[in-house]
């Protein structure tokens, strides 16, 4: 929130739980559409032992959706405590990288931005700077919380580090652009974050560049492993839009990306009184998929449930891969998901940690050799043929399935 000093931060004050209140435009125009209760309230912290996994604080899920600007969120939502080894980093990956780096290489391009400053909010350990460093950038910045734990890294040449949440004070003339990547969608208070924002950037010429998840993929293909308690906020190509102009900003470009998982937005401060003009009204296409989402959730668990049951019939072991918060999202979900014998994770910042609400281990892939699956149940299809590719390296003739069950 924008307080008398200029600070953008999250918020932390009470809520009536199920305020119709919305966090992005105001109205009182929410409605209640999906409803868990004692889901845990993180999972991107590395317990490292099962019984920590298992004691985590849980909260509860009741998403609403806005009809007055389209955005959903949490309405149950209350902001945690930084866990002290939050762990969120995709980079172990190689086509998250090489995607990363296209996106960092493309904004440089596009806002000539090579040789200048970029600040990131929400940097986490600040691997995306060191992408814009390597594709040109002269100077970045990062500010993130995290960086002011004990486990935070050291800044590297050319990088500024700030433990802090975003404020206007970090913000100076040198700044060409602001990038802020996987960050809103943990802001219950987005409308106020994003109008705190534009009044930080002021006068300057500042682009803004912010990624997100795209919620009606979610939505449409009741991608239930997509929603869980950190993301308190969830965006349309619609909604999202709506919020920068309502904000002060013009949108350049709004454009799907990494197979349509996620929405990149690039936007300038708009000039006081332009006209800012609404392209893409979703908002009644929104409502009726929200209408079908338990649905979906239930039909995409009973299906694992299925397979996880014939597996178990035939004496056949079944690992989940990714141990992000995607898998915690799931194995939260299921009734019996003991029947999982472990997830794979190829980041080593994971491996020997648990899974949050469920105590599951945490593995190498080196560790398929001791304990061969026969099915693998991949939590994102968009590392399918990376991981197929991992599996066969390893000598692994496992069944790789994707979240929906499909090969």
């Amino acid at each position: 929130m924008a307080d008398s000093t200029g600070v953008t931060a999250p918020v932390s004050a009470p809520r009536a739980p199920d305020s119709r209140r919305c966090p992005a435009c105001g109205r009182g125009s929410m409605d209640v559409f999906f409803q868990q209760h004692g889901i845990p309230v993180t999972s991107n912290v590395s317990f490292r032992t099962r019984e920590e996994a298992l004691a985590v604080p849980r909260g509860d899920m009741r998403l609403a959706f806005c009809h007055g600007c389209g955005l959903i969120a949490n309405v149950a939502f209350e902001d945690q405590p930084l866990g002290d080894e939050t762990e969120t980093s995709q980079a172990a990956s190689p086509r998250f990288r090489e995607y990363a780096s296209n996106l960092a290489r493309t904004w440089i391009e596009r806002y000539g931005l090579e040789g200048q400053t970029v600040l990131e909010v929400g940097c986490a350990r600040g691997e995306f700077l060191e992408i814009l460093l390597e594709q040109g950038a002269g100077h970045v910045i990062g500010v993130d919380p995290v960086l002011g734990g004990a486990d935070a890294p050291t800044a590297p040449a050319n990088t500024t580090f700030i433990g802090d949440v975003f404020r206007a004070e970090h913000l100076d003339d040198s700044v060409r652009a602001i990038v802020c990547r996987h960050t809103l969608e943990h802001l219950f208070e987005c409308g106020a974050f994003l109008a705190g924002l534009r009044d930080a950037i002021g006068d300057r010429d500042t682009v803004v560049l912010l990624e997100v998840p795209d919620a009606e993929r979610v939505l449409r293909t009741a991608e239930f492993q997509d929603i869980y308690y950190e993301h308190c906020s969830y965006f349309s190509a619609g909604s999202l839009g709506r919020l920068f102009r309502r904000a002060g900003f013009e949108v350049l470009r709004l454009d799907r990306t990494y197979d349509d998982q996620y929405l990149v937005i690039e936007a300038r401060p708009a000039s006081p009184g332009e006209h800012l003009a609404d392209p893409d009204d979703d908002r009644s296409r929104l409502w009726r998929e929200t209408q079908d989402l338990r649905v979906g959730y239930e039909q995409r668990i009973d299906r694992m449930e299925r397979i996880l049951g014939d597996a178990a019939a035939r004496g056949q072991r079944v690992a989940f891969w990714g141990a992000g918060s995607k898998a915690t999202a799931f194995l939260t979900s299921l009734p019996d998901g003991a029947r999982v014998a472990y997830v794979v994770d190829i980041n080593p910042r994971k491996w020997g940690t648990f899974i949050a609400g469920t105590g599951h281990e945490v593995v190498a892939p080196e560790h398929l050799h001791a304990a061969p699956p026969d099915v693998v149940v991949l939590m994102n299809p968009a590392y399918r043929g990376e991981v197929g590719r991992m599996l066969d390296d390893l000598g692994v003739a496992a069944r790789l399935i994707g979240p929906d069950g499909d090969e």
